[in-house]
């Protein structure tokens, strides 16, 4: 099922009494492809403010998706091609076919593809069909995330990993963190956060190297990073959100969890639990 936060511990509102992968939002929409036998190759879409679900299914095979100004884009077809909606989700225009993208990010009116191996490359729509520019060259880049103007991107640097934000030029990119054994980030809201792989998560205070660890230790299995929050999933199913230094709030009781999405001022998840 779909449920949102309430903005009290434990208190969730179902949205929806069935699950949804690839669940993501820009907080005007949250969005999700149907996961039961009679919902495959159906996009859901569900407007924040009206309040309203809608769904429709769509001419793509979506292997990744996010949505960012109530525009969806889809990395899909075996994750060969890059489509965006540009009459809601009944006409899609192809925007990359390049083939071999391993993930797609979306925030302020930007878009960026990073590449699989053994490319890695990271480019930058430019906002035409099939116009991109590649702003970094083959490396070792893991993840890329999104926020507004800023494009983070993990780089593993052959047993530790780096963390690095783009200056805005192509090559031009910044290392933030020095080498350690991060295995995650999460932007949004202002804030950039990792997780490192014994479970301690950190918040970027915006200069190289600045960080304040905000968790000791533990099983955090996830980070989710939005306006509203800083938040966690454990591996048991607990979500948590960050109150202040390493002070956490448990808002979600252990329990079945797919998948979290944050962004504005929602928080919503999607679980198997009936």
């Amino acid at each position: 099922m779909i449920e949102q936060y309430e903005d009290e511990p434990f208190q969730w509102k179902t949205l929806l009494d069935k699950p949804l992968q690839q669940l993501c939002t820009d907080g005007q929409i949250l969005i999700g492809m149907g996961m039961l036998p009679i919902d495959r190759g159906k996009i859901f879409w569900y407007d924040i403010a009206a309040r309203h679900w809608n769904h429709t299914e769509v001419p793509i095979q979506v292997n990744d998706m996010t949505v960012d100004g109530g525009v969806i884009y889809a990395l899909h077809d075996g994750q060969s091609k890059i489509s965006r909606t540009i009459n809601w989700v009944h006409e899609w225009q192809v925007i990359d076919n390049s083939g071999n993208v391993s993930s797609i990010a979306a925030s302020g009116g930007h878009l960026y593809l990073l590449k699989r191996p053994p490319q890695r490359e990271i480019w930058r729509w430019l906002g035409g069909p099939l116009a991109w520019e590649k702003i970094t060259a083959s490396g070792n880049n893991v993840d890329i995330v999104a926020d507004n103007d800023l494009l983070a991107l993990l780089k593993d640097s052959n047993g530790p990993s780096e963390i690095w934000r783009w200056l805005g030029g192509p090559e031009a990119w910044e290392k933030i963190t020095a080498s350690g054994n991060n295995v995650q980030i999460a932007a949004g809201g202002g804030n950039l956060v990792l997780k490192k792989d014994n479970g301690e998560v950190w918040r970027w205070l915006g200069s190289p190297e600045a960080w304040e660890k905000i968790d000791n230790p533990g099983n955090a299995a996830n980070i989710t990073v939005s306006v509203s929050g800083i938040f966690q999933t454990k591996y048991n199913g607990e979500i948590w959100k960050w109150r202040s230094e390493r002070a956490w709030d448990k808002i979600r009781a252990a329990g079945p969890l797919r998948k979290i999405a944050a962004s504005g001022n929602c928080l919503f998840v999607s679980s198997t639990a009936s």
